[in-house]
C-alpha cells in the first residue's frame, strides 16, 4: 500500500506541473492574441493595411518556428527530459513577455512603468 502511494504522487505531482504549464501557455496566448493587433498598429503609426501585412507575417513566421523547432524540442526532451525543456521554455516565455510588456510601458511615455521598475532610457 505504500509503495502505490509514493508511485501515485510524482504522477500526481507531473499532472499538476503539466497543467500548470499548459495553462500559462494559453495565459500568454489570451493575454497576445486579442492585443497584438492594435499594438501593431500603433508600432506603424496607425497604418491599418501594413498593420495587417506585419500581423500575417508574424502569423507566417510563427508557423514556420514550429515547424522546424517542434522536432528539435522534442529531441532535447529525449536527450534532457521533458521536464527541464518545458521549465526552459517557460523561462524563455516569462523573459519573452516581461520584455513586450517593458517595451509597451517605453513606449508610452511611462518611464517608471516598466516590470522591472527600472527608469526607461530609450524614451
Amino acid at each position: 500500500m505504500t509503495e502505490a502511494k509514493q508511485a501515485a504522487t510524482p504522477r500526481r505531482a507531473a499532472v499538476v506541473f503539466l497543467f500548470v504549464t499548459i495553462v500559462l501557455d494559453m495565459l500568454a496566448l489570451g493575454m497576445i492574441v486579442p492585443v497584438l493587433p492594435k499594438l501593431v498598429e500603433d508600432f506603424v503609426g496607425g497604418n491599418a493595411a501594413r498593420a495587417a501585412e506585419i500581423y500575417g507575417l508574424f502569423g507566417t513566421v510563427w508557423a514556420l518556428m514550429q515547424f522546424i523547432f517542434s522536432p528539435v524540442l522534442g529531441a532535447l526532451s529525449d536527450r534532457y527530459g521533458r521536464r527541464a525543456v518545458i521549465l526552459l521554455s517557460n523561462l524563455v516565455l516569462l523573459l519573452a513577455e516581461c520584455s513586450v510588456i517593458s517595451i509597451r510601458a517605453c513606449r508610452s511615455g511611462s518611464r517608471r512603468d516598466s516590470v522591472f521598475s527600472t527608469t526607461c532610457t530609450a524614451c
